[in-house]
């Protein structure tokens, strides 16, 4: 008998596809069915609730009293200045190959996410297109999750409110790109104002090969030599039978 139970049980809960589909059941009713909204100004809620977006969480701690005040005394103190050393011992040179790498990289790695979301805005609005067919019943359980298929009502409404997320999420993509291309043509002028004759590509140079950026000659060599002078040449200890 309980093992028909555990069975019925995990039958019950939801996939792995599934939870990656919209979920309106646990939504906000006011937004999603359009309720209205009722306003009880005698305080009797007649066994309803009022709605918190994030349940207990939201409510702030209440505040204790403290029997005894604190004293807060006030101390001046100076710091010594610090004194610079005139010359850098690892100057910027040293790290521009670097640098220039990691920059390569955090663009390669934007572009990807990039394509990313490009993609996912496609699959968006084809899910648009889809739920304007004559057949949406029948892709409509592959974008939301829906508890019984047969019943019209919530078919209907889960429609409506899927059809209305997908166009927030694709409009807000569209805002977003607009501002984006706004904010790199202002950085395009600002640029253009600064340095009129300057490149808008970094050169690349032979020394950004990635055996020279993480291992230079010339850092091995100094910090060797300083390896040297404070704790002497390495010695073996070649231990006989």
């Amino acid at each position: 008998m309980e093992e028909k139970e555990k069975r019925r049980l995990r039958s019950q809960e939801r996939s792995k596809a599934a939870s990656k589909l919209f979920d309106f059941d646990s939504a906000n009713a006011l937004l999603y069915k359009d309720e209205a909204i009722r306003i009880d100004r005698s305080g009797r809620s007649e066994g309803r609730q009022p709605f918190t977006y994030y349940g207990e969480m939201s409510r702030l701690p209440e505040r204790q009293a403290t029997s005894k005040s604190t004293k807060v005394s006030k101390k001046e103190v100076v710091l010594p200045r610090r004194q610079r050393t005139k010359e850098d011992p690892l100057g910027d040179e040293v790290y521009e190959a670097f640098h220039r790498k990691m920059k390569r990289d955090e663009k390669s790695m934007t572009g990807s996410d990039k394509n990313r979301i490009a993609n996912e805005i496609d699959n968006f609005r084809m899910q648009l297109m889809l739920l304007q067919q004559n057949n949406w019943a029948r892709h409509l359980p592959k974008m939301t999750y829906i508890n019984d298929k047969s019943d019209l009502e919530e078919l209907s409404w889960k429609r409506q409110a899927t059809f209305k997320e997908l166009q927030r999420l694709v409009q807000k993509y569209e805002n977003w790109e607009t501002r984006n291309e706004q904010r790199l043509a202002e950085i395009k002028e600002f640029e253009s104002r600064r340095d009129p004759d300057a490149p808008d590509s970094e050169p690349v140079d032979e020394d950004d090969a990635d055996d020279a950026i993480l291992a230079q000659p010339s850092v091995q060599e100094e910090r060797e030599q300083e390896r040297l002078e404070e704790l002497g040449p390495s010695s073996r200890l070649i231990l006989l039978p």
